[in-house]
């Protein structure tokens, strides 16, 4: 009985939980506030958190499809690393621990995606109409989902 109350909630649950970015901001805001006393609030370091930080706030304000957050996070990983290879040498373990938390979450959250729509690892798959590819790239819940898969062939041809 349990388990079925659990399932059937997940099915009005979106794919995507855009609420993702809120711990993602969380985190952020340590690293930032460790980093900028050491490297300063005019340090390219500092600049490249705030330009993150409000990245991460837009996505948060802003509702994409599930292949624009696939992109999303992709783009946080790189990001990410990209600002790790500046404030190396000055960081300390704390620094490195939140760094490796954030990336951790932002890689859980891109498999997740995948996991839970597979289609999104091929750019292009193999003989899929393209209006059928612009309805998986949707942010459905489950429910919905199954609904699509039931619908006749010709439906979404």
């Amino acid at each position: 009985m349990t388990l079925r109350t659990g399932l059937l909630e997940l099915r009005d649950r979106l794919i995507f939980q855009q609420r993702a970015y809120e711990g993602l901001i969380g985190t952020l805001s340590v690293i930032e506030d460790l980093i900028v006393p050491v490297m300063g609030k005019d340090s390219e370091a500092a600049m490249q958190l705030g330009t993150l930080a409000a990245t991460l706030r837009d996505f948060d304000r802003m509702p994409a499809g599930l292949e624009a957050s696939l992109e999303n996070f992709r783009g946080i990983i790189t990001r990410i690393h990209k600002l790790r290879a500046l404030i190396e040498e000055k960081s300390g373990p704390e620094v490195r621990w939140w760094f490796n938390a954030f990336e951790d979450k932002c890689i859980a959250q891109r498999e997740d995606l995948l996991y839970l729509a597979p289609w999104l690892a091929s750019k292009f798959p193999p003989a899929i109409n393209p209006e059928l590819r612009q309805e998986l790239v949707i942010n459905r819940t489950l429910g919905q989902m199954a609904m699509m898969l039931e619908k006749p062939a010709c439906a979404v041809c």
